[in-house]
């Protein structure tokens, strides 16, 4: 008998999130659980932690900083600003996205993949200065 796919399978991590925001099914688990994984402690893209897998998961993880969780509706804020030298002028840009109460710096191509007035749980350092993972919040009925 042929086991049955399962639909919406939560363990996985969006795709587009997780290339964009450069996180991996490991590093969302660990954050889910409440701490950063020793691949984001390390600061290890998720290419190198295939070749890296034998020996993060002999370490302990214990010895990790703890994480926050914000909940909240993305609220994208797009900014573009001249600046002017003497012989040239730059147009350059800023984003940033609104997650509840705290606001954080992005990429283009992170301010891309996000959608706005959605609601996401956004796992973050505890000085909440970068989000290490995030997810489309699906048992949530009210902003946090």
């Amino acid at each position: 008998m042929a086991k049955s796919k399962r639909k919406g399978q939560q363990h996985l991590p969006d795709r587009r999130l997780a290339g964009a925001f450069r996180f991996s099914a490991v590093d969302l688990a660990a954050n889910r659980s409440g701490y950063m994984s020793l691949a984001q402690k390390w600061a290890l893209p998720p290419l190198w932690q295939r070749a890296f897998a034998w020996l993060l998961n002999r370490l302990p993880s214990q010895s990790t900083p703890p994480i926050r969780k914000v909940t909240g509706r993305a609220h994208l804020k797009h900014h573009q600003y001249q600046i002017f030298a003497i012989h040239r002028t730059e147009l350059r840009e800023r984003f940033s996205v609104q997650f509840a109460s705290q606001v954080f710096s992005l990429t283009a191509q992170q301010y891309r993949v996000l959608s706005q007035d959605v609601l996401y749980d956004v796992y973050c350092t505890a000085d909440e200065q970068t989000i290490l993972s995030l997810e489309r919040a699906v048992h949530h009925t009210t902003d946090g």
